[in-house]
């Protein structure tokens, strides 16, 4: 299974005034992984307090250690419980901070030499993945 991220706009949803449009964004990830329990809820902290942008809801299956963990964030109020496979993330809302979620919660891979691979070359020659660190 890919850890890369995701993001697309989601259309248009009507907001508090019947007579406005927010229009909302979302962001996914396929596997965002913890180490702890107390990692997660700090995430759902910070998705509440704005620190990604204005979070209007964020759902999803994590990995907390070797745990499957589905958390929901609605009304600025959170709810962790187990979960199951397969792991996948949305964060819905406005001006989501997408390149700070990328950084901290999304795996890339990048080519350090040209594709083009010398014969004898092993398969993953060329290649560095990129892991964020430790929060």
């Amino acid at each position: 299974m890919s850890d890369e991220a995701h993001a697309a706009p989601s259309g248009k949803y009507a907001g508090e005034n019947p007579n406005e449009e927010t229009s909302f964004e979302q962001i996914s990830f396929e596997c965002m992984k913890f180490e702890k329990m107390g990692d997660l809820v700090g995430l759902c902290d910070k998705l509440i307090a704005g620190s990604y942008g204005s979070v209007a809801r964020a759902k999803g299956v994590v990995k907390v250690h070797d745990e499957a963990i589905r958390f929901d964030v609605a009304d600025n109020t959170y709810a962790i419980t187990g979960g199951e496979e397969p792991f996948q993330t949305v964060i819905i809302g406005t001006d989501i901070d997408r390149e700070k979620l990328f950084f901290e919660f999304g795996e890339f891979t990048l080519p350090q030499k040209p594709l083009q691979k010398p014969s004898g070359s092993k398969a993953n020659d060329g290649v560095v993945k990129m892991v964020p660190g430790k929060r």
